[in-house]
């Protein structure tokens, strides 16, 4: 298989365009040769920061034709109309030369010039940066175009022969990083800017050794405004028409007059009961995302605040004991743990960065601070760890996926993906990263995409994969086998729950089995050390059961209790003969295995009535002991293991 770029280019150009735009807290964007809109509809979508939404976006191009797709791709979608926006939204498209005079009516924070430079003849290059640079003066100005250099890597171009293509027919010219770092440098100096260089697309998956590093395949040149530069070049002037209004669509958005404050107070004490009938805790994010309060504060900060002075009203939250400051109840600093495959490390994420301990003896053996992560998952006591930011900064985008080698504390490498990353499992073989529709599975040793595994919507992102290579399965929820239909004439189907779990073989990509695991929603898988059992629960939480791999018969059975529980963790022991389960009724379950299968036995199908958990007279101190078995020790932490063949 020829190599190939794990995410489109296109769509890695969008990403970083959009993470630098948002991180300068624009409010205006005009693209610069918009064609079908593409960029612009990226940018559409309500920004994570809140207090600088984006409202206003424009769009140029010389193309009717285009323009008109664009107006067709940027209408408001069925969704929009449901779930209002709480900040308007209004797109403008203009049909024009974009080298001509600036539009007098439009003054944007942000200008996008994606891939658009190349396509001018090298004369009208220099018309095109005045007049997005001096005619427009914005804010911040971003500009993309192919790194010629790049090219070597795609034989079929040529590059560097007397028979070297562009990328497209249509191309005027292509770049060097020389080429372009030159023209950027003068422009900034001669416009009043400073500009920062970034590479896009620096690797391909399936590279060989002949792959040439010289750059990223796109090259990013980021322009911020000097206010206090001397600028002493005029306004160019051009002989063009300005560019004339197209298209006009205003996104809908809520505009109604807040309630009165009775009815607002009203108002959040349900949908906080509906938080803590979620998640048994008050958490400031589950209440903002309920449209309905949203509405009512437009702001985040709003909400918090109004909430401080409503103390008294929500006692009954649980809160803790320092009101409503967010810093000491809504939101924990903790936003990840977990142990490694072995149990001899536990890995831990917080808004500061995240932390590796010894278990034993306990202590701290690496930490490094760079903002939120919101997964570590080790590679057993190895120094390869793969991480994922909680989104509190675009370097750190909960779609980004790094793997990072923290004996050199250098970055093996990167993935971007086009939804949040929900979970990500690892073994010597396999890693695999888990998104609400998709796993993707990857060949660690190369980082080379294996396959792509479509899965119903899975928002919480449950799966399990096994510890050990040979054994190398992965588990996840799939609807029922066989659905039951409706009983109302004329109804709609339903989408059926995910009660079974698919067994997936990562070693030979292919799926060998299913299972029919309970009747309601599965909320929890575990696989053991060796690959050889599955455990098993669902959203009701009150029947554990353990399944054979990978022939997917039961073995065993336990009863949890006789209340729903929301499981939060199953556990196998190192030897599999023990079974932890935690939950939210703040207890932790620990069964014996061997116990559960013969129950099971000779239950003759009846043993969800017959559990098999450990009695009061059963020694819980040898229990835990057991689950402690580890031949593994920490001293291999120094990083001589799997991610050596990485490099």
């Amino acid at each position: 298989m020829a190599p190939y770029f794990d995410l489109p280019m296109w769509e890695q150009r969008r990403i970083c365009i959009s993470s630098l735009l948002y991180e300068q807290k624009v409010h205006s964007v005009l693209e610069v040769g918009c064609g079908e809109g593409k960029v612009l509809m990226y940018l559409t979508a309500p920004t994570a920061d809140d207090e600088n939404p984006i409202t206003h976006l424009y769009g140029i191009d010389i193309n009717a034709d285009s323009l008109k797709k664009a107006e067709l791709h940027m209408q408001p979608s069925p969704r929009d109309f449901s779930d209002l926006r709480v900040d308007e939204l209004h797109i403008s498209l203009f049909h024009g030369d974009a080298t001509g005079p600036p539009i007098p009516e439009i003054a944007p924070d942000a200008i996008v010039c994606s891939e658009v430079i190349e396509h001018l003849q090298p004369s009208l290059v220099g018309s095109m940066t005045g007049a997005v640079l001096r005619g427009y003066r914005p804010r911040v100005a971003v500009f993309t175009t192919p790194n010629a250099e790049f090219n070597v890597n795609f034989p079929a171009l040529g590059y560097g022969t007397e028979k070297a293509q562009f990328r497209d027919e249509d191309h005027k010219f292509e770049w060097t990083r020389a080429e372009f770092v030159n023209w950027a440098n003068e422009s900034a100096a001669r416009y009043g800017y400073k500009v920062t260089f970034h590479d896009i697309g620096t690797w391909m998956c399936g590279a060989d050794d002949s792959f040439v590093k010289c750059g990223g395949c796109t090259q990013m040149a980021f322009f911020v405004r000097d206010d206090a530069a001397n600028v002493v070049d005029v306004v160019p002037q051009s002989d063009l028409p300005v560019p004339r209004l197209f298209a006009t669509i205003d996104h809908p958005f809520y505009d109604k007059p807040r309630l009165p404050e009775d009815d607002v107070l009203q108002l959040v004490r349900k949908m906080a009961g509906y938080a803590i009938e979620y998640d048994n805790v008050f958490y400031l994010d589950i209440l903002w995302n309920m449209m309905e309060v949203r509405y009512q504060f437009k702001r985040r900060r709003i909400l918090k605040e109004w909430l401080n002075t409503k103390v008294e009203d929500f006692m009954f939250l649980q809160c803790g004991e320092d009101g409503l400051d967010e810093d000491n109840r809504a939101d924990s600093d903790l936003l990840f743990i977990n142990f490694n495959q072995d149990f001899s490390c536990l890995s831990v994420g917080t808004k500061n960065g995240y932390k590796i301990y010894n278990c034993e003896p306990f202590g701290k053996c690496y930490a490094r601070s760079e903002g939120g992560i919101g997964t570590v998952e080790m590679l057993f006591c190895t120094s390869l760890v793969a991480l994922v930011g909680s989104g509190d900064q675009p370097t750190l985008s909960p779609r980004r996926l790094q793997i990072i080698n923290t004996k050199r504390q250098s970055i093996i490498c990167e993935l971007t993906f086009p939804t949040t990353i929900l979970a990500v499992k690892l073994n010597r073989r396999r890693l695999i990263a888990v998104l609400e529709e998709h796993i993707y599975v990857y060949d660690i040793s190369n980082m080379k995409l294996l396959h792509t595994i479509e899965t119903p919507p899975n928002p919480t992102g449950i799966c399990a994969m096994s510890p050990s290579s040979d054994n190398c399965f992965i588990a996840y929820p799939t609807p029922a086998s066989v659905s039951v239909p409706s009983s109302k004439p004329g109804a709609s189907p339903e989408i059926p729950a995910t009660t079974d779990v698919m067994i997936f073989d990562a070693n030979t990509c292919e799926a060998i089995n299913i299972i029919q695991a309970h009747k309601t929603p599965v909320s929890c898988l575990a696989i053991n050390r060796d690959g050889t059992l599955l455990a098993t629960a669902s959203d009701k939480g009150t029947v554990i059961r353990v399944f054979s791999l990978p022939s997917a018969q039961k073995i065993a059975q336990f009863r949890r209790g006789a209340y729903p529980a929301k499981i939060h963790s199953i556990t196998f022991n190192a030897t599999s003969s023990l079974l932890m389960v935690s939950s939210d009724t703040d207890t932790v379950h620990i069964f014996r295995v061997a116990d559960g299968q013969k129950r099971s036995k000779g239950s003759s199908g009846s043993s969800a009535n017959n559990g098999g958990s450990l009695h009061p007279s059963d020694s819980f101190a040898s229990s835990i002991n057991s689950f402690g078995d580890s031949d593994s020790v920490v001293d291999s932490y120094s990083g001589n293991g799997q991610q050596q063949q990485l490099r």
